[in-house]
């Protein structure tokens, strides 16, 4: 964003700079308490559970030897770190549609600036990528559903059937 707010009139500069505060500064603070709150608690939990892979006991944690118990306070836990996420990954979608529509009518009125077209492009990029991660981890606002896929999920993390990090970068295609 930084090369577009060079690449404006200063009569635009004030719009710009808001629009940095908007998309640029709340969309890192979402992801990084996104990371923090949440998905790091999730990759916490599997990397404890993989730790009963050593527990002699290990057949009285499983069934159908395929199923993992999991404690409802455990999951109750993480889940309660998680349960917001997907309401403030929203909120930044909206943040970041407010951000590129004022991007998009500064870049009209400044033709030929690559700059400026380059934060249009990262800015829809990014509203898109983070407003598929916000749908698709919606099930973690739900208790039940989200400590069900817990349990279905075993003993490995598998980045797809959760937020997915990777999947929030604005230069990756679109993953639904």
């Amino acid at each position: 964003i930084n090369p577009a707010i060079a690449a404006v009139d200063s009569d635009d500069l004030s719009k710009v700079a808001h629009v940095k505060k908007l998309g640029g500064k709340l969309l890192r603070h979402t992801v990084v308490k996104y990371i923090d709150e949440c998905e790091d608690a999730i990759r916490l939990y599997f990397a404890a559970t993989t730790c009963h892979l050593c527990d002699g006991n290990l057949a009285h944690q499983v069934t159908e030897s395929r199923y993992l118990h999991v404690s409802k306070d455990s999951c109750q836990k993480v889940q309660r770190h998680c349960k917001g996420a997907p309401k403030m990954l929203k909120a930044a979608v909206d943040h970041l549609d407010k951000a590129l529509k004022t991007f998009d009518d500064i870049s009209r009125r400044e033709r030929q600036k690559p700059p400026l077209e380059k934060a249009v492009r990262w800015a829809s990029g990014a509203k898109e990528q983070v407003r598929l991660t916000a749908s698709r981890i919606d099930f973690y606002k739900y208790e039940e559903v989200f400590c069900q896929r817990l349990g279905r999920a075993g003993y490995g993390y598998r980045p797809e059937e959760w937020g997915n990090l990777d999947y929030m970068h604005p230069a990756m295609k679109r993953f639904k």
